[in-house]
């Protein structure tokens, strides 16, 4: 449901597309902040909290995509920053579920996000 409102960008015409912002898409991670939770967030949200890259968070990949996307906040570009969980190949078509902030868990399929991106 949720991607079929997503206007297919083929279908847009040059001018059209021209107004649309965002103008950059950036692709980081779910979790991203969560390493930095205090430990009441910890405890008010322990499922988001206690998911593997929460825990391992290797090469401080979370901390350098969430330094990403305050840069890109910052440099006054129109932009959409896009936080998807675990990537899936196994994982259903068609069921992207689109929340605001850092709390979603679940899996995503790899299709899905593509499509979403572009």
């Amino acid at each position: 449901v949720a991607a079929s409102s997503f206007v297919n960008a083929t279908s847009l015409s040059p001018a059209a597309a021209a107004d649309i912002t965002p103008k950059f898409v950036l692709l980081s991670s779910a979790a991203v902040t969560r390493p930095k939770w205090l430990d009441q967030e910890r405890r008010d949200f322990p499922a988001a909290a206690d998911i593997p890259i929460v825990k391992l968070n290797p090469g401080g990949i979370l901390d350098t995509k969430l330094e990403g996307e305050q840069l890109l906040r910052s440099s006054g570009a129109p932009y959409c920053v896009v936080r998807p969980c675990g990537l899936n190949e196994d994982q259903p078509q068609g069921r992207l579920v689109l929340s605001s902030g850092d709390l979603a868990t679940g899996r995503i399929s790899r299709l899905d996000l593509a499509e979403l991106l572009v």
